[in-house]
């Protein structure tokens, strides 16, 4: 039976092996709440001083996709998998995809995987530049925690100022 969204978004997650009907998870649009308003959910991690790190494993597709992307660091464990497929259901990625994206890997990794609707993996999303370190899924939480640990707590302030230095050119 195929799956007829009744909303603006759709985003794929499963715990392990390949998404099924069952872990489809359907994102409704909140009533009386603007497109404007929902983009700027996925723009807070931008906002806020301090940095903020996303740290992925398993499957990261459509709207999680596009909430990473919104944050300063990204790592990703060797299993990882990336994919925004909302044009495969007659979607536009408006949640930070196209932006976002295009800033992090370029234009044309960016139209590549935005209407290939393509799954690529944490050795091909390091190589565009989606993400920064890959790790061993076994290692993947102590490298987020050792990351977070010096950007947080050794370095906040200055760690603050460049992020705040490297938003204000971005513009």
């Amino acid at each position: 039976m195929p799956v007829k969204p009744r909303s603006d978004h759709i985003s794929l997650a499963s715990n392990s092996g390949r998404p099924r009907i069952g872990s489809i998870c359907l994102v409704r649009t909140f009533s009386g709440c603007s497109l404007v308003w929902l983009q700027k959910l996925y723009s807070f991690w931008q906002e806020l001083p301090i940095p903020v790190i996303a740290a992925v494993h398993g499957f990261c597709y459509g709207s999680a996709t596009e909430l990473i992307l919104g944050c300063d660091i990204r790592i990703a464990a060797d299993n990882a998998k990336f994919s925004i497929p909302e044009v495969r259901f007659g979607l536009s990625p408006d949640m930070g995809g196209t932006t976002r994206l295009t800033h992090l890997v370029g234009m044309g990794q960016a139209k590549r995987l935005i209407m290939g609707c393509e799954e690529i993996d944490a050795e091909e999303a390091l190589r565009i530049g989606l993400i920064e370190p890959c790790f061993q899924r076994k290692i993947i939480v102590i490298n987020f925690i050792l990351i977070g640990y010096q950007s947080a707590v050794l370095q906040e302030l200055l760690a603050m100022l460049t992020k705040h230095q490297v938003q204000k050119h971005l513009g």
